[in-house]
């Protein structure tokens, strides 16, 4: 068998990806898991029918409060 038939048919190329993109990215994987976070934490405060609330802006506001401890918590603030 020859070398040439040993190299593959479709030389694979690794995707570049600038810096300004790879931030991007983390950003919005970070803005993401926040969101889930958030998700979460509502979810649990919904749960509690000891929590009166007066509007929905105050179980966003400590979802994301919640939130934003979890992500301080990983080290990811």
């Amino acid at each position: 068998m020859s070398k040439e038939h040993d190299a593959p048919a479709l030389a694979r190329r690794e995707p570049t990806i600038s810096d300004a993109d790879r931030e991007a990215i983390g950003k919005a994987a970070r803005a993401e898991l926040r969101d889930r976070f958030a998700m979460a934490a509502l979810t649990g405060l919904l749960a509690n029918p000891a929590e009166a609330r007066i509007s929905p802006a105050e179980w966003t506001y400590d979802a994301y409060r919640f939130a934003d401890a979890m992500m301080k918590a990983r080290g990811d603030d």
